[in-house]
């Protein structure tokens, strides 16, 4: 299996030797390979920033732990279960723009899957984040 690290974007990404990265695990290889082939397509296809290959390798690798946990596929997962995974993350105290961007990178995932027929429909599908409402700083008029 090529690994995304292994090519353009190699000084970004932890290898397996690197000592704040355990070894890579050997869970859900599927997975593992539709991330690296839609990493691959936004650095070659798409021209993405180098950044933004780095934060979506993070949030689909979060994405992957979580599922983990809880007995799941990150390949089968439902609309519910990544509106489960986004409560979670506002319950945690992400940042909007965190949770946005994350979503953003897991529509991107299951939409090139959904290209390539790996899945069949997109879990992301009428998924929002509302922003947060704060009355910090705000005057009566």
């Amino acid at each position: 299996m090529l690994l995304i690290y292994d090519r353009v974007v190699a000084r970004y990404y932890p290898t397996d030797d690197a000592p704040f990265r355990g070894r890579l695990p050997d869970v859900q290889p599927d997975f593992a390979a539709a991330r690296e082939d839609f990493l691959y397509h936004l650095a070659d296809d798409k021209h993405r920033a180098d950044d933004t290959l780095r934060a979506y390798w993070t949030d689909l690798d979060d994405l992957l732990w979580w599922a983990e946990k809880r007995g799941k596929v990150v390949l089968r997962l439902t609309h519910d279960d990544l509106r489960s995974y986004l409560t979670l993350q506002r319950r945690r105290g992400y940042s909007h723009g965190t949770i946005r961007r994350r979503l953003t990178a897991f529509r991107g995932f299951y939409s090139f899957l959904l290209r390539e027929g790996t899945i069949a429909e997109v879990p992301t599908a009428g998924l929002i984040v509302r922003a947060r409402t704060s009355t910090r700083g705000k005057r009566d008029a």
